[in-house]
């Protein structure tokens, strides 16, 4: 298995904040897997596409930017990771055209 791939949609809201989990890093499967969801999720018509990682994953917010979403919103101080320093969590989002 290469990852997993998650969705949560919001039906009412027509809204959906997907995430990736990949176990082959820098191979590019992450980028693939994140824009062919949001292609899927466009095609079924959700209006707001929405997903978020700690601000020291490089990888996840290129694979934002990427894929032609904006930053949305930052949890300040939101996780403890290593040596218990304090990391925001921050969001991005794409709107369906």
């Amino acid at each position: 298995m290469i990852g997993t791939i998650s969705a949560i949609p919001d039906y009412k809201n027509l809204t959906c904040d997907i995430g990736i989990l990949i176990g082959y890093p820098g191979k590019g499967y992450g980028k693939i897997a994140w824009k062919k969801m949001i292609d899927l999720l466009s095609k079924k018509k959700f209006r707001k596409i929405s997903g978020g990682c700690m601000s020291n994953n490089i990888a996840m917010i290129k694979i934002f930017k990427s894929s032609g979403m904006k930053f949305d919103y930052k949890k300040s101080k939101q996780y403890l990771f290593k040596k218990n320093k304090a990391v925001d969590f921050i969001g991005y989002c794409i709107f369906n055209k």
